[in-house]
């Protein structure tokens, strides 16, 4: 499976919330067992710093191929201001890992307190 690319940008202090739909060969998938991963770094490098998202990842219809990503604002208000790289990484029931979509983030300096 080819990794999807995306690209997005939230306010540092701002809730942060995405939905991601799996498909695999154009069918939803049956995420029943499976677990999600998400990281976010600075640079591409292996070794470099991540903020860790995992926590706020969560599958709650397993049938429907949804992960809700939800990062709370009081969370992102401490993130440095600049582009992230992340990926996405599921892991299947079987122990099958994919990385399943990536690309930037840019977390932006609130202009309204």
């Amino acid at each position: 499976m080819s990794m999807g690319s995306y690209s997005t940008e939230f306010t540092r202090g701002d809730t942060f919330r995405r939905t991601f739909t799996l498909s695999f060969a154009g069918v939803v998938g049956n995420l029943t067992g499976g677990s999600a991963a998400m990281e976010l770094k600075r640079s591409r490098t292996p070794t470099a710093p991540s903020v860790v998202f995992t926590p706020y990842l969560s599958i709650p219809t397993p049938t429907n191929g949804k992960i809700i990503l939800e990062v709370p604002a009081s969370f992102t208000a401490n993130m440095e201001v600049g582009r992230y790289y992340w990926d996405l990484k599921y892991t299947d029931a079987s122990g099958r890992q994919f990385r399943y979509i990536g690309g930037t983030i840019d977390v932006n300096e609130r202009v309204t307190a």
